[in-house]
């Protein structure tokens, strides 16, 4: 990947080490690009700036290079290209992690686009990938099972996917994309993608999310307009893949934040004093962190693990079951390194209020763990 300062490096299949060298030049881009502009966190990035940064990510060549072979994100992904992706986003999340959301945002849109086989448009994608309410309840895992999906769970899909005027789907995205990739199903369970211009959809600004204060959020209505050619086998595949790399991207994003709560945790306790000795040594303390040593480490495990599955229908459940668990415990990992701040931890500009609540916002995204969890129970039953 081409980032300014460094040659272009583009290595298939990737080793560890090509792997480390990458991640490294993407520091080096995080901390030149994006730490200078974030480093006030009571203030929110400013739109202009953001774009700029996603600018910047292009030309590096992060948001993928086009080549089959290419390192940018969710790119090469049976080469290293899954272990590579994950690394960076949650390199990119340590410094911001709205910024990282957006930028994995927007590169799998570019995947989603270029595995349905169609050109790539001018300006960014964004993807839509989850209804307007709950995560397809009992319906999604039979759908993909492809056992004992009947018409009521077709029509419901439909319903779900179907974004009306006094439903709208919502998004969190900044005004960086110009297009929108979102599948849509008939009543009677066939699912095809839409790839929409932005200027063809109706957009309703909602009021601020809890988290990402660089990113706005908003519903999308749009006729069924933009139909893809693909057939319904791939098209079904091309959704599970998609699931899988989005929850993939956002475990990534949680586990970076995480990682920088406990950093920023670490580095008060070690120099905040009390009673003549660092409150490092205090067993309160020292339970907080290593409650959230432990879940970050935990998180890092599972991730490398789930990076050496194939993005597919059958292996859905086991992310999304692991998926649950984990933001459960990163956000409890993230408040506890907070906690260690006392009442300072709550002040806007020390950083730690903001990590907490990108983590409750990324809890809550594609899919709440209780949601997460109803998929997985269902395929068990499907396939127990």
């Amino acid at each position: 990947m081409p980032v300014a300062g460094a040659g272009s490096v583009s290595l298939s299949p990737l080793a560890q080490d090509d792997i480390a060298l990458i991640v490294q030049q993407v520091e080096q881009y995080a901390q030149r690009f994006i730490a200078p502009a974030v480093e006030r966190p009571e203030q929110p990035l400013a739109a202009e700036k953001l774009a700029e940064i996603v600018s910047q990510a292009v030309d590096a060549g992060l948001l993928g290079t086009g080549d089959e072979e290419g390192v940018g994100l969710w790119e090469n992904l049976d080469g290293g290209g899954l272990r590579l992706s994950v690394e960076i986003l949650v390199r990119l999340a340590a410094v911001n992690a709205g910024v990282a959301f957006q930028l994995h945002q927007l590169a799998l849109g570019r995947w989603l686009v270029r595995a349905a086989g169609a050109p790539l448009p001018e300006g960014g994608v964004l993807p839509s990938l989850q209804g307007h309410y709950g995560l397809g309840r009992h319906a999604l895992a039979r759908y993909f099972s492809g056992r004992e999906f009947a018409g009521a769970d077709g029509a419901f899909l439909h319903d779900w996917l179907a974004p009306a005027g006094d439903t709208p789907i919502p998004l969190h995205s900044a005004d960086v994309w110009r297009h929108l990739m979102a599948p849509r199903m008939t009543a009677d369970g066939q699912l095809g993608w839409h790839l929409y211009s932005r200027a063809d959809l109706d957009l309703t600004l909602f009021p601020h999310s809890h988290g990402f204060d660089e990113l706005r959020s908003f519903g999308w209505c749009g006729a069924d307009a933009g139909r893809l050619d693909c057939d319904a086998i791939a098209a079904r595949g091309l959704y599970a893949g998609a699931l899988h790399l989005n929850a993939l991207g956002l475990m990534s994003i949680a586990l970076g934040c995480t990682g920088k709560a406990l950093a920023l945790a670490r580095q008060y306790t070690a120099t905040r004093r009390q009673g003549g000795a660092a409150i490092a040594r205090h067993p309160a303390v020292q339970l907080l962190l290593a409650g959230a040593r432990g879940a970050v480490e935990t998180a890092e495990a599972a991730l490398a693990g789930l990076c050496g599955l194939a993005p597919a229908p059958a292996h859905l459940a086991r992310v999304f079951s692991l998926r649950a668990e984990l933001h459960l415990r990163l956000c409890r990992a993230a408040n506890d390194a907070l906690q260690t701040f006392g009442g300072t931890g709550y002040m806007r500009d020390v950083g730690m209020e903001k990590i907490v609540r990108d983590n409750n916002t990324l809890r809550l995204l594609a899919g709440t763990p209780a949601e997460l969890h109803l998929f997985a129970a269902e395929w068990e039953r499907l396939h127990g």
